[in-house]
């Protein structure tokens, strides 16, 4: 649990009951992600002592009312609104993606940064065939997803910035078309215009990407 003073501690509680709708799963793999930063650091306001985690890989152990029981024994990768990382957390059913061919290291990494860039991808920019795509924080991890979903959407050209040499290359390998650090833009890209541009850094950043 993370206690008054931002410390995590490791506790004992009695094991969790799933609910209407729930599913109960031990974990394997917890991510750890920007939300988690923001609750240690007071941003986000949550009782404590609070314990912590949004994302979990693991197997559904025991079902809620209303969750079929067949469930019990799947492997899945789940959206938590806390708890994940303890050894049992109780999730959304509907939020608890089956993912019996997938790693559960590679599930545990799913979190919500997946939805987030599909959502980014399809649904705000809603990015067509032959579109070309600009994304800023292009080595995070919406980053290194919106890439990939981009370009099963068709985007012709997906170029990415980010914020160092080193995350240059650490970003190619996700598929972008070209990638630039922050301190070439938008010089670095000449004259070039975007159809989409996803940017989550804003500020000046975002004053430049609409000049």
């Amino acid at each position: 649990v993370l206690d008054i003073d931002n410390q995590l501690l490791v506790q004992e509680v009695e094991d969790p009951t799933p609910g209407l709708g729930e599913v109960l799963i031990r974990g394997a793999y917890a991510g750890v992600q920007w939300g988690d930063v923001m609750v240690r650091d007071g941003h986000m306001p949550v009782l404590r002592p609070f314990a912590p985690g949004f994302e979990v890989s693991g197997h559904v152990v025991a079902v809620g009312e209303g969750v079929d029981e067949s469930r019990i024994g799947e492997q899945v990768a789940a959206l938590t609104m806390s708890g994940a990382f303890a050894e049992l957390t109780v999730a959304p059913a509907i939020l608890a993606i089956e993912a019996n061919n997938i790693p559960l290291r590679t599930a545990g990494g799913f979190g919500w940064v997946t939805p987030a860039a599909y959502d980014l991808v399809n649904t705000v920019g809603r990015v067509q065939a032959g579109e070309s795509v600009l994304i800023h924080a292009a080595a995070g991890g919406v980053g290194t997803l919106a890439v990939q979903v981009a370009t099963l959407a068709g985007a012709s050209r997906v170029v990415g910035v980010v914020g160092n040499e080193t995350q240059k290359e650490y970003a190619k390998q996700f598929g972008y078309n070209e990638v630039i650090v922050r301190e070439e833009f938008p010089g670095g890209l000449s004259d070039e215009t975007f159809d989409v541009i996803l940017d989550p850094i804003g500020a000046k950043t975002r004053e430049v990407n609409i000049e």
